[in-house]
């Protein structure tokens, strides 16, 4: 097991998952697929995949948690719901998931950390300059990752700053009127999109502005319209590396939806992981093991990745994780 532990992610994630499997591009396979993985030592791996057919990111963890409470109480019987098209009707019949392709520029994955300490510096200064209340710390660490991410690429590419954009995806479960249960299975998503077209506009505080207006626009879409969200999910879907005049990045907050919380009846996790997918420019935030800090697995370009992880500002407020 302490190979494991001891060695960079993708060679954890291949002895956990098979190649891909998170990302197949299946219509025929199994709707939710587990492995169990002992070790000599003792120890065991749990990992679990999700189809996207069925539910998002919070779907897959609320099985987690209900799986685990499972186990530790046989007569605790979990009551997800299965909203389908009775809540979110689609408007022409059953949505196909897009293609995923593996095969785009060569990337590496890597992770940082950002203590609560950290964290709380971070945010305390940014909210001093920004006039935004009590930032949180989703909004400070994705515009603190966009921000060096985009001064990476205008290093290696020795060009001036190329106008760049991020897409956040938004849980919308507590957004409708009323708020849907954790229990609701299915992909309950939005998106907002924060651009700049120079470096001014790249400044942390104008950042978490902007980030804070686009996501009160999205909370306060009441009812949720639909339809509109299918068609703007699957745009990003289809062709999040369309050649165009903006750079894409994407982030995805997990930060509510603690692994390090799930115990199965022999203690809470030494370590939980994301398997990455083949997506270039994408940022996963995740809790650590305190909860109040925050674990951000970046994936790039593996020429913009040797100077993205050794920015200064970047290394302020983070610590390189070498082995995760």
């Amino acid at each position: 097991m302490s190979e494991i532990l001891n060695n960079p992610h993708d060679y954890a994630e291949g002895n956990i998952f098979m190649k891909d499997l998170p990302w197949k591009n299946s219509f025929d396979g199994s709707l939710l697929v587990a492995q169990l993985s002992h070790f000599d030592c003792g120890g065991i791996a749990i990992s679990a995949c999700l189809s996207h057919k069925v539910g998002d990111g919070g779907s897959m963890a609320r099985f987690m948690y209900d799986w685990a409470k499972v186990t530790r109480n046989p007569n605790r019987i979990p009551r997800p719901q299965f909203i389908g098209d009775t809540f979110f009707p689609t408007p022409n019949g059953p949505l196909v998931a897009p293609l995923i392709d593996s095969k785009l520029e060569k990337c590496v994955h890597k992770k940082f950390h950002f203590s609560a300490s950290k964290l709380q510096g971070l945010r305390t200064k940014i909210a001093a300059e920004a006039g935004v209340k009590n930032p949180t710390r989703g909004e400070v660490v994705s515009a603190l990752l966009f921000k060096c991410a985009t001064k990476a690429a205008s290093k290696i590419n020795n060009t001036s700053f190329r106008p760049s954009k991020l897409v956040n995806y938004v849980d919308i479960r507590p957004m409708t009127t009323p708020p849907l249960s954790r229990n609701f299975i299915g992909n309950l998503l939005n998106i907002t999109c924060t651009s700049a077209i120079n470096d001014e506009e790249m400044k942390l505080p104008r950042l978490v502005r902007e980030f804070r207006k686009e996501f009160e626009l999205v909370f306060k879409k009441d009812p949720v319209e639909h339809n509109a969200l299918i068609l703007k999910l699957l745009e990003t879907m289809e062709s999040p590396y369309a050649i165009d005049e903006f750079d894409t990045y994407f982030c995805s907050n997990m930060c509510k939806f603690s692994g390090y919380s799930i115990d199965f009846g022999w203690g809470k996790p030494e370590r939980v992981c994301a398997p990455m997918g083949p997506f270039k420019n994408f940022f996963i935030l995740s809790a650590d093991q305190s909860v109040d800090g925050v674990e951000a697995m970046v994936t790039l370009e593996e020429q913009h990745m040797l100077a993205f992880e050794f920015d200064e500002d970047l290394l302020e407020f983070a610590s390189p994780i070498s082995s995760f």
